[in-house]
Protein backbone atom coordinates (compact mmCIF):
# COMPACT_ATOMS: atom_id res chain seq x y z
CA UNK A 1 0.00 0.00 0.00
CA UNK A 2 1.45 3.43 -0.77
CA UNK A 3 2.31 5.70 1.72
CA UNK A 4 -0.08 8.38 2.63
CA UNK A 5 -0.71 11.62 1.74
CA UNK A 6 -0.19 13.73 4.97
CA UNK A 7 -1.25 18.37 4.38
CA UNK A 8 0.01 20.77 6.70
CA UNK A 9 -2.30 23.96 6.63
CA UNK A 10 0.67 26.89 7.21
CA UNK A 11 -1.19 30.25 7.23
CA UNK A 12 -4.28 31.85 4.88
CA UNK A 13 -6.94 29.92 5.88
CA UNK A 14 -9.25 28.51 8.46
CA UNK A 15 -7.64 25.16 8.83
CA UNK A 16 -4.09 26.89 10.01
CA UNK A 17 -2.17 24.70 12.31
CA UNK A 18 -3.92 20.93 11.31
CA UNK A 19 -2.72 18.30 9.82
CA UNK A 20 -4.63 15.99 7.32
CA UNK A 21 -3.45 12.33 7.00
CA UNK A 22 -5.16 10.62 3.97
CA UNK A 23 -4.55 6.76 3.31
CA UNK A 24 -5.82 6.96 -0.36
CA UNK A 25 -4.32 8.05 -4.05
CA UNK A 26 -6.57 10.61 -4.47
CA UNK A 27 -8.10 14.04 -2.55
CA UNK A 28 -10.07 16.73 -3.56
CA UNK A 29 -9.69 20.04 -1.89
CA UNK A 30 -12.31 22.86 -2.19
CA UNK A 31 -15.12 24.99 -0.29
CA UNK A 32 -18.05 22.30 -0.96
CA UNK A 33 -18.98 19.91 1.88
CA UNK A 34 -18.51 16.92 -0.12
CA UNK A 35 -14.65 17.45 -0.88
CA UNK A 36 -12.27 15.43 1.09
CA UNK A 37 -10.40 18.79 2.48
CA UNK A 38 -13.16 21.14 2.90
CA UNK A 39 -12.33 24.61 4.05
CA UNK A 40 -14.88 26.92 5.87
CA UNK A 41 -17.34 29.23 3.04
CA UNK A 42 -17.58 31.97 5.00
CA UNK A 43 -13.70 32.43 5.36
CA UNK A 44 -11.75 31.16 2.72
CA UNK A 45 -13.42 33.13 -0.10
CA UNK A 46 -10.33 32.54 -2.25
CA UNK A 47 -11.30 28.58 -2.73
CA UNK A 48 -13.65 27.61 -4.94
CA UNK A 49 -16.49 24.44 -4.68
CA UNK A 50 -14.08 21.81 -6.21
CA UNK A 51 -10.39 23.72 -6.45
CA UNK A 52 -8.21 20.87 -6.84
CA UNK A 53 -6.71 17.63 -6.51
CA UNK A 54 -3.85 15.71 -4.76
CA UNK A 55 -2.69 12.35 -6.23
CA UNK A 56 0.03 10.06 -6.12
CA UNK A 57 1.28 8.30 -9.07
CA UNK A 58 3.85 5.79 -7.70
CA UNK A 59 6.32 7.69 -5.38
CA UNK A 60 5.56 11.13 -6.38
CA UNK A 61 2.88 13.03 -5.56
CA UNK A 62 0.93 15.46 -7.95
CA UNK A 63 -1.66 18.40 -7.89
CA UNK A 64 -3.80 19.23 -10.99
CA UNK A 65 -6.11 22.25 -11.05
CA UNK A 66 -10.25 21.98 -11.75
CA UNK A 67 -10.72 25.16 -13.10
CA UNK A 68 -10.76 27.49 -10.21
CA UNK A 69 -11.82 30.62 -10.05
CA UNK A 70 -8.50 31.65 -8.45
CA UNK A 71 -5.95 29.16 -9.72
CA UNK A 72 -3.80 26.57 -8.00
CA UNK A 73 -0.30 27.99 -7.46
CA UNK A 74 2.97 25.98 -6.45
CA UNK A 75 5.73 28.32 -5.37
CA UNK A 76 3.71 31.56 -6.25
CA UNK A 77 3.34 30.09 -9.85
CA UNK A 78 0.14 29.24 -11.48
CA UNK A 79 -0.13 25.78 -12.64
CA UNK A 80 -1.53 25.28 -15.75
CA UNK A 81 -0.81 21.22 -15.75
CA UNK A 82 -0.32 18.60 -13.26
CA UNK A 83 2.64 18.96 -11.40
CA UNK A 84 4.84 17.38 -8.71
CA UNK A 85 4.83 18.17 -5.11
CA UNK A 86 8.17 18.08 -2.75
CA UNK A 87 8.49 18.24 0.84
CA UNK A 88 9.60 22.16 0.41
CA UNK A 89 6.87 23.23 -2.22
CA UNK A 90 4.02 25.59 -0.87
CA UNK A 91 0.76 24.46 -2.52
CA UNK A 92 -1.62 27.93 -2.58
CA UNK A 93 -5.64 27.48 -3.41
CA UNK A 94 -5.67 31.08 -4.89
CA UNK A 95 -2.07 33.29 -5.20
CA UNK A 96 -3.21 35.14 -2.06
CA UNK A 97 -5.27 31.80 -0.11
CA UNK A 98 -4.58 29.08 1.75
CA UNK A 99 -1.21 27.60 1.88
CA UNK A 100 -0.20 24.46 2.23
CA UNK A 101 2.70 21.78 2.65
CA UNK A 102 2.12 18.43 1.34
CA UNK A 103 4.16 15.46 3.16
CA UNK A 104 6.13 18.36 4.53
CA UNK A 105 9.75 17.27 6.26
CA UNK A 106 9.62 16.92 9.95
CA UNK A 107 11.39 20.25 11.62
CA UNK A 108 12.23 21.20 14.74
CA UNK A 109 11.63 24.76 15.24
CA UNK A 110 8.79 27.21 15.80
CA UNK A 111 5.44 26.57 14.83
CA UNK A 112 3.78 27.92 11.89
CA UNK A 113 2.36 31.62 12.05
CA UNK A 114 -1.14 31.16 12.55
CA UNK A 115 -3.72 33.69 10.64
CA UNK A 116 -6.85 33.96 11.95
CA UNK A 117 -10.12 33.87 10.30
CA UNK A 118 -11.92 36.53 9.28
CA UNK A 119 -13.64 37.91 11.60
CA UNK A 120 -17.75 38.36 11.55
CA UNK A 121 -19.53 41.73 11.61
CA UNK A 122 -21.29 42.60 14.97
CA UNK A 123 -21.27 42.18 18.23
CA UNK A 124 -19.93 38.54 19.18
CA UNK A 125 -18.66 36.19 22.59
CA UNK A 126 -15.19 38.13 22.06
CA UNK A 127 -16.83 41.64 22.01
CA UNK A 128 -18.82 40.51 25.16
CA UNK A 129 -15.65 39.59 26.82
CA UNK A 130 -13.77 42.29 26.33
CA UNK A 131 -16.85 44.71 27.92
CA UNK A 132 -16.47 43.02 30.81
CA UNK A 133 -12.86 42.95 30.83
CA UNK A 134 -12.92 46.83 30.43
CA UNK A 135 -15.49 46.73 33.35
CA UNK A 136 -13.20 44.92 35.61
CA UNK A 137 -10.30 47.31 35.03
CA UNK A 138 -12.43 50.15 35.35
CA UNK A 139 -13.52 49.03 38.89
CA UNK A 140 -10.04 48.10 40.01
CA UNK A 141 -8.64 51.85 38.91
CA UNK A 142 -11.29 53.49 40.82
CA UNK A 143 -11.49 51.65 43.91
CA UNK A 144 -12.37 54.88 46.02
CA UNK A 145 -15.83 54.48 44.39
CA UNK A 146 -18.81 53.25 46.43
CA UNK A 147 -19.46 49.27 45.06
CA UNK A 148 -22.70 49.81 44.46
CA UNK A 149 -22.05 52.32 41.84
CA UNK A 150 -19.65 50.25 40.28
CA UNK A 151 -22.02 47.36 40.32
CA UNK A 152 -24.22 49.14 38.32
CA UNK A 153 -22.25 50.71 36.20
CA UNK A 154 -20.60 46.72 35.08
CA UNK A 155 -24.71 45.90 34.87
CA UNK A 156 -24.83 48.66 32.46
CA UNK A 157 -22.25 47.86 30.39
CA UNK A 158 -22.43 44.22 30.16
CA UNK A 159 -26.38 44.41 29.50
CA UNK A 160 -25.51 47.18 26.57
CA UNK A 161 -23.25 44.79 25.21
CA UNK A 162 -25.94 41.77 25.30
CA UNK A 163 -28.51 44.08 23.53
CA UNK A 164 -26.30 45.00 21.22
CA UNK A 165 -25.38 41.38 20.58
CA UNK A 166 -29.28 40.01 20.41
CA UNK A 167 -29.47 43.01 18.15
CA UNK A 168 -27.30 42.22 15.34
CA UNK A 169 -27.60 38.40 15.53
CA UNK A 170 -30.21 38.93 13.11
CA UNK A 171 -28.20 40.89 10.93
CA UNK A 172 -25.70 38.54 11.39
CA UNK A 173 -27.65 35.33 10.42
CA UNK A 174 -29.16 37.99 7.09
CA UNK A 175 -25.59 38.51 6.35
CA UNK A 176 -24.78 35.10 6.38
CA UNK A 177 -27.72 33.54 4.60
CA UNK A 178 -27.18 35.96 1.67
CA UNK A 179 -23.36 34.95 1.52
CA UNK A 180 -24.20 31.34 1.60
CA UNK A 181 -26.30 31.72 -0.95
CA UNK A 182 -24.52 34.05 -3.49
CA UNK A 183 -21.59 31.50 -2.66
CA UNK A 184 -23.72 28.96 -4.02
CA UNK A 185 -25.10 30.93 -6.98
CA UNK A 186 -21.41 31.24 -7.98
CA UNK A 187 -20.30 27.61 -7.38
CA UNK A 188 -23.80 26.24 -9.40
CA UNK A 189 -22.45 28.82 -12.22
CA UNK A 190 -18.71 27.37 -12.15
CA UNK A 191 -19.97 24.20 -12.58
CA UNK A 192 -22.26 24.48 -15.20
CA UNK A 193 -19.66 26.45 -16.79
CA UNK A 194 -16.65 23.67 -16.58
CA UNK A 195 -19.01 20.47 -16.95
CA UNK A 196 -19.40 22.51 -20.88
CA UNK A 197 -15.77 23.08 -21.15
CA UNK A 198 -15.19 19.54 -20.24
CA UNK A 199 -17.33 18.34 -22.75
CA UNK A 200 -16.47 19.94 -24.98
CA UNK A 201 -12.69 19.17 -24.54
CA UNK A 202 -13.50 15.89 -24.48
CA UNK A 203 -14.69 15.49 -27.78
CA UNK A 204 -12.21 17.45 -28.82
CA UNK A 205 -9.48 15.26 -27.28
CA UNK A 206 -11.36 12.20 -29.17
CA UNK A 207 -10.56 14.12 -32.61
CA UNK A 208 -7.01 14.70 -31.86
CA UNK A 209 -6.51 10.90 -30.89
CA UNK A 210 -7.91 10.12 -33.76
CA UNK A 211 -5.35 11.99 -35.73
CA UNK A 212 -2.44 9.79 -34.38
CA UNK A 213 0.37 9.98 -37.03
CA UNK A 214 -1.68 12.42 -39.20
CA UNK A 215 -0.73 15.80 -36.87
CA UNK A 216 2.51 17.24 -35.00
CA UNK A 217 2.53 18.40 -31.06
CA UNK A 218 2.88 21.96 -32.40
CA UNK A 219 -0.60 21.93 -34.55
CA UNK A 220 -2.31 19.93 -31.62
CA UNK A 221 -1.38 22.80 -28.80
CA UNK A 222 -2.54 25.36 -31.29
CA UNK A 223 -6.04 23.75 -31.92
CA UNK A 224 -6.23 22.70 -28.06
CA UNK A 225 -5.80 26.14 -27.00
CA UNK A 226 -7.51 27.49 -30.02
CA UNK A 227 -10.59 25.77 -28.51
CA UNK A 228 -10.12 26.71 -24.97
CA UNK A 229 -9.93 30.57 -25.64
CA UNK A 230 -13.08 30.35 -27.71
CA UNK A 231 -14.66 28.81 -24.67
CA UNK A 232 -13.69 31.30 -22.13
CA UNK A 233 -14.48 33.75 -24.33
CA UNK A 234 -18.34 32.17 -24.36
CA UNK A 235 -17.86 31.75 -20.48
CA UNK A 236 -17.18 35.57 -20.04
CA UNK A 237 -20.54 36.38 -22.30
CA UNK A 238 -22.29 33.81 -19.82
CA UNK A 239 -20.70 36.02 -16.71
CA UNK A 240 -21.68 39.13 -17.84
CA UNK A 241 -25.89 38.05 -18.64
CA UNK A 242 -26.16 36.35 -15.51
CA UNK A 243 -28.47 38.98 -13.51
CA UNK A 244 -28.00 36.17 -10.43
CA UNK A 245 -24.62 37.38 -9.51
CA UNK A 246 -24.20 40.88 -7.83
CA UNK A 247 -21.73 43.21 -9.64
CA UNK A 248 -18.87 42.61 -7.32
CA UNK A 249 -19.14 38.48 -7.89
CA UNK A 250 -19.63 39.67 -11.71
CA UNK A 251 -16.83 41.67 -11.84
CA UNK A 252 -14.09 39.45 -9.26
CA UNK A 253 -15.72 36.39 -12.17
CA UNK A 254 -14.77 38.10 -15.44
CA UNK A 255 -11.53 39.47 -14.17
CA UNK A 256 -10.70 36.00 -13.32
CA UNK A 257 -11.51 34.83 -16.83
CA UNK A 258 -9.64 37.81 -18.14
CA UNK A 259 -6.80 36.92 -16.54
CA UNK A 260 -6.71 33.09 -17.52
CA UNK A 261 -7.13 34.67 -21.28
CA UNK A 262 -4.49 36.69 -21.23
CA UNK A 263 -1.92 33.66 -20.10
CA UNK A 264 -3.66 31.33 -22.79
CA UNK A 265 -3.11 33.68 -25.58
CA UNK A 266 0.26 34.33 -24.69
CA UNK A 267 1.01 30.30 -24.80
CA UNK A 268 -1.10 30.55 -28.40
CA UNK A 269 1.14 32.70 -29.78
CA UNK A 270 4.30 31.03 -28.63
CA UNK A 271 2.81 27.88 -29.81
CA UNK A 272 1.29 29.16 -33.05
CA UNK A 273 4.60 30.32 -33.84
CA UNK A 274 6.85 27.45 -32.96
CA UNK A 275 3.93 25.62 -35.28
CA UNK A 276 5.12 28.03 -37.93
CA UNK A 277 8.68 27.34 -37.31
CA UNK A 278 8.33 23.70 -37.46
CA UNK A 279 5.46 23.49 -41.07
CA UNK A 280 7.34 22.56 -44.43
CA UNK A 281 7.89 25.34 -46.15
CA UNK A 282 4.94 27.02 -48.34
CA UNK A 283 5.61 29.48 -50.81
CA UNK A 284 2.68 31.55 -49.96
CA UNK A 285 4.02 34.36 -51.44
CA UNK A 286 3.46 32.52 -55.02
CA UNK A 287 0.09 32.06 -54.70
CA UNK A 288 -0.61 35.57 -53.65
CA UNK A 289 0.96 36.95 -56.86
CA UNK A 290 -1.00 34.20 -58.41
CA UNK A 291 -4.26 35.26 -57.39
CA UNK A 292 -4.30 38.30 -56.07
CA UNK A 293 -6.04 39.99 -58.89
CA UNK A 294 -8.91 37.31 -58.21
CA UNK A 295 -9.55 39.06 -55.03
CA UNK A 296 -12.09 42.46 -54.62
CA UNK A 297 -13.43 44.79 -51.97
CA UNK A 298 -16.74 45.19 -52.33
CA UNK A 299 -18.04 48.74 -51.20
CA UNK A 300 -22.07 49.58 -50.84
CA UNK A 301 -23.18 52.98 -49.93
CA UNK A 302 -26.55 54.60 -49.15
CA UNK A 303 -27.51 58.51 -48.52
CA UNK A 304 -29.02 58.90 -45.44
CA UNK A 305 -29.56 62.66 -45.89
CA UNK A 306 -28.07 66.26 -44.44
CA UNK A 307 -24.37 64.96 -45.28
CA UNK A 308 -24.91 61.26 -43.78
CA UNK A 309 -24.30 58.08 -45.15
CA UNK A 310 -24.00 54.43 -44.88
CA UNK A 311 -21.18 52.23 -45.69
CA UNK A 312 -20.31 48.76 -45.88
CA UNK A 313 -17.57 46.24 -46.77
CA UNK A 314 -17.11 43.14 -47.62
CA UNK A 315 -14.52 40.75 -49.71
CA UNK A 316 -15.04 38.40 -52.56
CA UNK A 317 -13.28 36.18 -54.97
CA UNK A 318 -13.47 35.19 -58.32
CA UNK A 319 -14.64 31.67 -58.98
CA UNK A 320 -15.54 32.19 -63.10
CA UNK A 321 -13.97 33.37 -65.85
CA UNK A 322 -17.07 35.46 -66.64
CA UNK A 323 -16.56 37.78 -63.36
CA UNK A 324 -18.91 35.56 -60.98
CA UNK A 325 -17.85 36.23 -57.53
CA UNK A 326 -18.11 34.24 -54.25
CA UNK A 327 -18.82 36.34 -50.99
CA UNK A 328 -20.93 35.99 -47.60
CA UNK A 329 -24.93 35.38 -47.68
CA UNK A 330 -24.44 38.91 -45.26
CA UNK A 331 -22.33 40.49 -47.97
CA UNK A 332 -24.81 40.13 -50.75
CA UNK A 333 -27.85 40.87 -48.64
CA UNK A 334 -25.38 44.15 -47.86
CA UNK A 335 -26.02 45.17 -51.78
CA UNK A 336 -29.75 44.94 -51.03
CA UNK A 337 -29.99 48.25 -49.24
CA UNK A 338 -27.29 50.32 -51.25
CA UNK A 339 -28.26 52.95 -53.76
CA UNK A 340 -24.46 52.06 -54.86
CA UNK A 341 -22.22 49.30 -55.15
CA UNK A 342 -18.57 48.34 -56.90
CA UNK A 343 -16.24 46.25 -56.78
CA UNK A 344 -12.64 46.97 -56.52
CA UNK A 345 -9.95 44.54 -58.05
CA UNK A 346 -7.37 43.98 -55.55
CA UNK A 347 -3.27 45.53 -56.61
CA UNK A 348 -4.95 46.68 -59.83
CA UNK A 349 -7.57 49.18 -58.29
CA UNK A 350 -9.91 48.66 -61.33
CA UNK A 351 -13.19 49.67 -60.89
CA UNK A 352 -16.42 46.91 -61.68
CA UNK A 353 -20.13 47.78 -61.38
CA UNK A 354 -22.12 44.73 -60.37
CA UNK A 355 -24.87 43.11 -62.99
CA UNK A 356 -26.73 41.34 -60.05
CA UNK A 357 -26.26 39.55 -56.62
CA UNK A 358 -27.79 36.62 -54.60
CA UNK A 359 -27.60 35.32 -51.03
CA UNK A 360 -28.62 31.68 -49.74
CA UNK A 361 -31.89 31.37 -48.80
CA UNK A 362 -31.08 29.24 -46.01
CA UNK A 363 -28.91 31.53 -44.31
CA UNK A 364 -30.25 32.68 -41.01
CA UNK A 365 -26.78 34.02 -39.33
CA UNK A 366 -22.96 33.35 -38.99
CA UNK A 367 -23.44 29.48 -37.60
CA UNK A 368 -25.60 28.13 -41.11
CA UNK A 369 -25.31 28.08 -45.05
CA UNK A 370 -23.75 32.10 -45.10
CA UNK A 371 -22.44 31.94 -48.53
CA UNK A 372 -23.99 34.59 -52.09
CA UNK A 373 -23.12 35.20 -55.19
CA UNK A 374 -21.93 38.39 -57.33
CA UNK A 375 -22.10 39.05 -61.18
CA UNK A 376 -19.63 41.86 -62.02
CA UNK A 377 -19.73 43.77 -65.27
CA UNK A 378 -16.64 42.23 -66.64
CA UNK A 379 -16.85 43.12 -70.14
CA UNK A 380 -14.57 39.91 -71.23
CA UNK A 381 -11.99 41.21 -68.94
CA UNK A 382 -9.39 38.86 -68.09
CA UNK A 383 -9.93 38.16 -64.30
CA UNK A 384 -8.07 35.34 -62.70
CA UNK A 385 -9.90 32.43 -61.17
CA UNK A 386 -9.40 30.62 -57.70
CA UNK A 387 -9.83 26.83 -58.32
CA UNK A 388 -12.11 24.79 -56.00
CA UNK A 389 -11.57 22.11 -53.74
CA UNK A 390 -12.86 19.35 -54.81
CA UNK A 391 -14.92 16.63 -52.86
CA UNK A 392 -11.81 14.25 -52.35
CA UNK A 393 -9.13 17.18 -51.60
CA UNK A 394 -11.69 18.26 -49.11
CA UNK A 395 -11.61 14.69 -47.39
CA UNK A 396 -8.13 15.57 -46.43
CA UNK A 397 -8.63 18.69 -44.77
CA UNK A 398 -8.48 17.99 -41.06
CA UNK A 399 -7.40 19.97 -37.48
CA UNK A 400 -3.73 21.37 -37.96
CA UNK A 401 -4.47 22.12 -41.85
CA UNK A 402 -2.11 24.75 -42.61
CA UNK A 403 -4.10 27.77 -44.69
CA UNK A 404 -3.71 31.14 -46.08
CA UNK A 405 -6.44 33.90 -46.11
CA UNK A 406 -6.12 37.05 -48.37
CA UNK A 407 -8.72 39.67 -47.69
CA UNK A 408 -9.36 43.33 -46.59
CA UNK A 409 -10.02 44.51 -42.87
CA UNK A 410 -12.28 46.76 -42.46
CA UNK A 411 -9.84 49.16 -40.00
CA UNK A 412 -8.33 50.04 -43.19
CA UNK A 413 -11.14 50.99 -45.00
CA UNK A 414 -10.48 55.01 -45.25
CA UNK A 415 -6.81 54.09 -46.30
CA UNK A 416 -8.66 51.83 -49.11
CA UNK A 417 -10.45 54.79 -50.71
CA UNK A 418 -7.66 57.36 -50.04
CA UNK A 419 -6.44 57.81 -53.20
CA UNK A 420 -8.86 57.87 -56.05
CA UNK A 421 -7.65 58.51 -59.89
CA UNK A 422 -10.97 59.58 -61.26
CA UNK A 423 -9.59 59.99 -64.98
CA UNK A 424 -8.52 56.59 -64.97
CA UNK A 425 -11.33 54.57 -63.11
CA UNK A 426 -8.91 53.10 -60.21
CA UNK A 427 -8.03 53.13 -56.70
CA UNK A 428 -4.82 52.30 -56.26
CA UNK A 429 -4.38 51.84 -52.69
CA UNK A 430 -6.87 48.87 -52.57
CA UNK A 431 -4.29 46.04 -50.91
CA UNK A 432 -5.72 43.07 -49.76
CA UNK A 433 -3.72 41.33 -46.23
CA UNK A 434 -2.72 38.07 -46.23
CA UNK A 435 -2.62 36.06 -43.37
CA UNK A 436 -2.22 32.24 -42.46
CA UNK A 437 -3.16 29.74 -39.66
CA UNK A 438 -4.44 26.72 -38.64
CA UNK A 439 -8.14 24.97 -38.87
CA UNK A 440 -9.02 24.38 -34.72
CA UNK A 441 -12.26 22.39 -35.54
CA UNK A 442 -14.48 21.30 -37.78
CA UNK A 443 -18.30 21.03 -36.68
CA UNK A 444 -21.77 21.20 -37.55
CA UNK A 445 -23.61 24.85 -37.69
CA UNK A 446 -24.18 24.01 -33.49
CA UNK A 447 -20.14 23.21 -32.85
CA UNK A 448 -21.12 19.65 -32.59
CA UNK A 449 -18.84 17.08 -33.67
CA UNK A 450 -20.56 15.52 -36.89
CA UNK A 451 -19.79 13.83 -40.40
CA UNK A 452 -18.36 14.51 -43.31
CA UNK A 453 -21.65 15.81 -44.94
CA UNK A 454 -22.49 17.92 -42.20
CA UNK A 455 -18.82 19.42 -40.88
CA UNK A 456 -18.86 22.30 -42.98
CA UNK A 457 -18.37 24.93 -40.08
CA UNK A 458 -14.71 25.31 -39.37
CA UNK A 459 -12.55 27.13 -36.72
CA UNK A 460 -9.24 28.29 -37.09
CA UNK A 461 -6.45 31.05 -36.23
CA UNK A 462 -5.92 32.45 -39.67
CA UNK A 463 -8.74 35.16 -38.76
CA UNK A 464 -8.64 39.31 -40.05
CA UNK A 465 -11.71 41.67 -39.09
CA UNK A 466 -14.56 43.25 -39.88
CA UNK A 467 -14.52 43.51 -43.97
CA UNK A 468 -12.48 40.14 -44.81
CA UNK A 469 -15.90 38.28 -44.68
CA UNK A 470 -16.17 36.53 -47.74
CA UNK A 471 -12.37 36.05 -47.99
CA UNK A 472 -11.56 33.11 -49.44
CA UNK A 473 -9.19 30.36 -47.74
CA UNK A 474 -6.63 28.22 -49.66
CA UNK A 475 -4.29 25.08 -48.87
CA UNK A 476 -0.24 24.98 -49.84
CA UNK A 477 -1.51 23.86 -52.83
CA UNK A 478 -3.72 26.69 -53.98
CA UNK A 479 -7.25 25.41 -53.46
CA UNK A 480 -9.59 27.15 -51.58
CA UNK A 481 -11.29 25.32 -49.13
CA UNK A 482 -13.37 27.36 -47.42
CA UNK A 483 -14.81 31.28 -47.30
CA UNK A 484 -14.62 33.49 -43.73
CA UNK A 485 -17.48 34.48 -42.72
CA UNK A 486 -17.28 35.17 -38.72
CA UNK A 487 -15.06 36.32 -36.08
CA UNK A 488 -14.84 35.20 -32.38
CA UNK A 489 -16.49 37.75 -30.74
CA UNK A 490 -17.47 38.61 -26.63
CA UNK A 491 -20.09 40.67 -25.92
CA UNK A 492 -20.04 42.19 -22.22
CA UNK A 493 -23.07 43.35 -20.97
CA UNK A 494 -23.44 45.46 -17.54
CA UNK A 495 -26.40 47.58 -15.98
CA UNK A 496 -26.20 50.49 -14.74
CA UNK A 497 -28.20 52.08 -11.60
CA UNK A 498 -30.90 53.77 -14.24
CA UNK A 499 -31.68 50.03 -14.86
CA UNK A 500 -30.46 50.56 -18.59
CA UNK A 501 -28.41 47.52 -20.37
CA UNK A 502 -25.26 48.65 -22.00
CA UNK A 503 -23.24 46.01 -24.12
CA UNK A 504 -19.64 46.20 -24.98
CA UNK A 505 -18.20 44.01 -28.10
CA UNK A 506 -14.55 42.99 -29.13
CA UNK A 507 -12.95 40.49 -30.56
CA UNK A 508 -11.59 37.15 -29.59
CA UNK A 509 -8.52 37.17 -27.97
CA UNK A 510 -6.72 34.90 -29.72
CA UNK A 511 -8.69 36.45 -33.35
CA UNK A 512 -10.21 32.87 -33.23
CA UNK A 513 -12.69 32.77 -36.79
CA UNK A 514 -14.70 31.08 -38.45
CA UNK A 515 -15.27 29.53 -42.18
CA UNK A 516 -17.82 27.85 -44.43
CA UNK A 517 -16.69 24.64 -45.95
CA UNK A 518 -16.42 25.61 -49.90
CA UNK A 519 -18.99 22.81 -51.07
CA UNK A 520 -21.30 25.16 -48.98
CA UNK A 521 -20.43 27.59 -52.27
CA UNK A 522 -20.63 25.14 -54.80
CA UNK A 523 -24.32 23.34 -53.89
CA UNK A 524 -25.55 27.09 -53.91
CA UNK A 525 -23.82 28.05 -56.88
CA UNK A 526 -25.85 24.77 -58.53
CA UNK A 527 -29.47 25.88 -57.84
CA UNK A 528 -28.66 30.17 -58.02
CA UNK A 529 -29.10 29.89 -61.67
CA UNK A 530 -26.45 32.64 -62.37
Amino acid sequence: MSDPILLRHTRNSSLVGKEQTFDRDKIVLGRSGACDVSFDPQVDLAVSGQHCEIYREGDMVFVKDLDSRNGTWVNGERIEVPTPLGPKDALSLGQEGPEIRVNPEIRVGAMPTMTMPAKKQGVGQETLQRVVRSSVDEERRRMNRRFLSIGVIGVIVIAAAVYLYQGNREQIENTKRGTEEALAKIDNLEESMQNNMGEVLSAHATELAGLKGKINDKEKEVAKLMVELQLLDKNQARISKNEALTKENREALLKTIEERIVALNTRFEQAEAQARAKAPEVRWADLVDRYEQGIFLIVATKDLGQGRSQTGQGTAFCVREDGLLATNAHVAQMLDWAEQTIAIQNRTGKVFSVKKHKANAAFTGAASPDVGLILLDAKKQPIPVLPLASRAELDKLRIGTHLGTLGFPGELQEKYLSVIDRKRKRIPSVLATFKDGWIGRMTDYKSSTARFEDARYIQHSASLTGGTSGSPMFTKDGKVVAMNNATQEVILQTSSRGGTVEKARFASAAQIAFAIRIDELTTFMGKAGF
